[in-house]
């Protein structure tokens, strides 16, 4: 591991010189995208934050909900996280990928995405998990605001936890960019399903969407 600007990272190539040189001028990583979607919450009793990476947004998650949840698919990436939250009890790191199913898939650790299919250039194997069965054994009162950022995962990730967001209506952003593509989806895949769950468009500083139910 290896610290910067108060955050602990993995060795490698995790923190490369053009994400040094973003940090140097901002709060944190994407601050301006964090401080845009929590004008909308309303409520501050859960979070759950999908792709934590090492937890810059966790960490502020942590200083404002009363219970904040982790996850993080990368083993090495989910130390540095549980590290860099060792300060937050209200907040837990868990260690997996997030999907549609659960189960387990190849896993593609060096350029942070998952490979489902048959990959003879994949790095390993890791636990895939739907969000609704993970929240289903979480002691939280209430997920008042969902973060998801997966790196093209990301409409799998809200398939897996439909009855977790109909259920508590949290306030979302979802990451949206070309990486869908790598898994077969589109950006209008994700606005369908945000349609469909009762869901609209509050704000975007793209390619983060901050969605509200209607």
């Amino acid at each position: 591991m290896k610290e910067h600007r108060g955050l602990w990272y993995p060795e490698g190539d995790a923190l490369t010189k053009n994400l040094m040189a973003r940090l140097e001028g901002e709060e944190f990583y994407r601050a301006e995208r964090f401080h845009d979607a929590m004008k909308h919450v309303r409520q501050w009793r859960g979070a759950v934050d999908c792709g934590a990476h090492v937890g810059a947004w966790s960490r502020e998650l942590a200083k404002r909900f009363g219970r904040v949840v982790a996850i993080e698919m990368h083993p090495e990436t989910a130390a540095c996280l549980k590290r860099n939250l060792a300060p937050w009890p209200n907040a837990i790191t868990v260690n997996c990928a997030l999907g549609r199913a659960s189960g387990v898939v190849g896993a593609a650790m060096n350029k942070g995405s998952i490979d489902a299919e048959v990959d003879a250039n994949r790095d390993g194997e890791i636990r895939l998990r739907r969000l609704d069965d993970l929240a289903a054994g979480w002691d939280m009162a209430a997920i008042d605001y969902l973060k998801v950022h997966v790196n093209g995962m990301e409409l799998s990730v809200l398939c897996g936890a439909e009855a977790t967001i109909r259920k508590y209506r949290p306030v979302m952003t979802v990451v949206i960019k070309r990486a869908l593509e790598n898994y077969g989806a589109k950006p209008e895949d994700i606005f369908n399903f945000i349609g469909s769950v009762g869901y609209r468009v509050a704000s975007r500083l793209k390619p983060y969407w901050v969605f509200t139910p209607q």
